[in-house]
């Protein structure tokens, strides 16, 4: 019996070593990493939101309704991408008929545009400014004459793009919102390019990044 009670002592004397290196271990295990300081990095990736479209039609010279268009883009390490850049209100800016708009925006296609950009991120590291520099987007689609036998006519157009001040992507959120403005339009069909009658469109972007499972 004497035997019996010290061997149980020593289970639980060991008992109690093993759970308190076992606390010990797990005290260790739970000590806070700080997080990883912001980088640039953390923007990017695909986002999905809408674009708000600011437009004057040249028969009404007034500001029109402000459109929303769904769209989305791919943001890397310095270069925002649209693989379907929504032109229509552009388009439709240019001509002021929602028909001729509509035909043009189909003739088109998906229009591929870059902008680039330059990021600084905040003392806090909670958000991330940056500064746009948008190069021309340049579009290109065959016009029918109207007459029969006749081959279409070759329309290169050229839009000249200023970037707006306000830029920026919170790191929290995960939301980024930007805007330029195209200011100027050159058609070219064959005899050099000439300035067409145009008024300023601004595209007021804002979006949301994906999460890696939602891609």
């Amino acid at each position: 019996m004497k035997e019996f009670k010290t061997v149980r002592m020593m289970m639980v004397i060991c008992a109690t070593t093993c759970a308190l290196s076992l606390v010990a271990c797990s005290d260790d295990n739970d000590e806070v990493v700080p997080p990883a300081p912001v980088t640039a990095a953390d923007m990017y990736g695909l986002y999905t939101g809408n674009v708000f479209v600011d437009m004057q039609t040249p028969t009404t010279r007034s500001v029109g309704e402000r459109p929303k268009t769904p769209v989305e883009a791919t943001i890397n390490n310095d270069t925002i991408y649209f693989n379907d850049f929504p032109v229509r209100g552009l388009i439709l800016s240019i001509l002021g008929e929602e028909e001729a708009a509509n035909a043009i925006v189909e003739a088109l296609g998906k229009v591929n545009y870059a902008v680039g950009y330059a990021p600084v991120v905040s003392e806090k590291g909670d958000s991330i400014s940056f500064t746009l520099d948008p190069k021309p987007l340049t579009l290109s689609l065959q016009m029918p004459t109207g007459e029969e036998g006749t081959e279409p006519i070759s329309m290169n157009i050229e839009v000249k793009v200023a970037a707006h001040e306000t830029a920026g992507y919170d790191v929290k959120a995960t939301h980024t919102n930007f805007s330029f403005e195209a200011r100027e339009v050159l058609v070219d069909i064959g005899s050099g390019q000439m300035p067409f009658p145009f008024n300023p469109v601004a595209f007021h972007f804002d979006m949301n990044k994906e999460a890696a499972s939602d891609r």
